[in-house]
């Protein structure tokens, strides 16, 4: 983890997808740094326009499981609703039913070509080398994106 920032994310040289690593003081803020990972694989995030919020809800067995769960909401949501999210406030996790619970408000806008420099386009995120782990300065989620 980068000591001078509370939070961040990096992608990783990977062989044949992209991966990732994201980190944050809480568990919270790894999330949401995995989120900013995965769009700016996408697209360059200092062109999206924090106009639009949405509620996303997401639930898995483990943390791990969890993760992979998010990103592909994200994935689905920027899919089938035509968005690109550059904010994330990741509430604390909740357990319902024996599930870990995921609740996040997103903030982002509509894709627009004349505007937004498209990179990679995500199809999923994978379950290959996925990691969430207590760090001694926070948390760091790792991960690997299908391109």
């Amino acid at each position: 983890m980068d000591r001078r920032r509370p939070s961040g994310h990096r992608i990783l040289d990977h062989t044949s997808e992209v991966a990732f690593r994201a980190w944050g003081r809480t568990l919270c803020d790894a999330f949401a740094e995995a989120g900013k990972a995965l769009f700016s694989v996408m697209v360059d995030l200092r062109g999206v326009r924090a106009r639009e919020w949405m509620d996303i809800d997401v639930q898995a067995t483990g943390p791990n499981d969890l993760l992979v769960e998010w990103l592909n909401e994200l994935v689905f949501r920027s899919d089938v609703e035509n968005m690109l999210l550059s904010r994330f406030k990741v509430q604390p996790f909740g357990e319902h039913d024996g599930h870990l619970v995921l609740h996040a408000r997103c903030c982002g806008e509509p894709y627009d070509s004349d505007r937004h420099r498209a990179k990679l386009q995500v199809k999923a995120a994978s379950y290959s080398n996925v990691s969430v782990r207590k760090t001694e300065n926070g948390w760091t989620v790792e991960g690997v994106l299908d391109v």
